[in-house]
């Protein structure tokens, strides 16, 4: 009898907070070092969008990645690069290459309070497999600036993932 009294207060709780519609607000922008606004769970489609753009990107089809994006993103890469990134770039990459996956673990859509921007946070590894018999392989976190639906700016942070100890 307890038990079910137990589960019915927990049915009943959990069915009002699946009732509201206000956006979850939490975690900080910061600005000058201070809150600027809190953040919220996007709820528009980019998580979807980059999904799609994982699989272009895992397909070496740098159209299809561009499809998403306006025709030339900012791009702050891992490796020091800061400037623009293009199709054309992208295609020159790719031809370098046998094989690339981008193996995600999370993505995770975010929106300033008042903001039309929304940033899609992107953690996982890649894999890649190049033409001249190389192979790398390291961690990856993303963050993709979205406006109208089509990307703007990538900012990339990356670690080696170190090879097994053979013993």
């Amino acid at each position: 009898m307890v038990m079910g009294i137990m589960c019915s207060m927990l049915l009943v709780s959990c069915q009002q907070d699946m009732g509201t519609s206000e956006p979850v607000m939490n975690g900080m922008i910061m600005s000058d070092g201070q809150p600027d606004r809190q953040l919220m769970m996007a709820s528009s489609n980019e998580d979807d969008i980059l999904w799609e753009v994982s699989q272009a990107f895992n397909n070496m089809d740098a159209a299809g990645v561009f499809a998403h994006s306006t025709d030339t993103v900012r791009f702050i890469s891992a490796d020091g690069y800061r400037g623009p990134f293009t199709q054309a770039m992208m295609e020159e990459q790719f031809a370098t290459l046998d094989s690339i996956h981008w193996n995600i673990s999370a993505i995770i859509p975010v929106q300033g309070e008042g903001s039309e921007s929304v940033s899609v946070l992107v953690d996982g590894s890649e894999e890649v497999w190049g033409k001249d018999g190389s192979y790398e392989t390291y961690r990856l976190f993303e963050r993709f600036v979205f406006e109208d639906g089509k990307f703007h700016t990538v900012y990339q942070w990356s670690g080696v993932i170190p090879e097994p100890d053979e013993e």
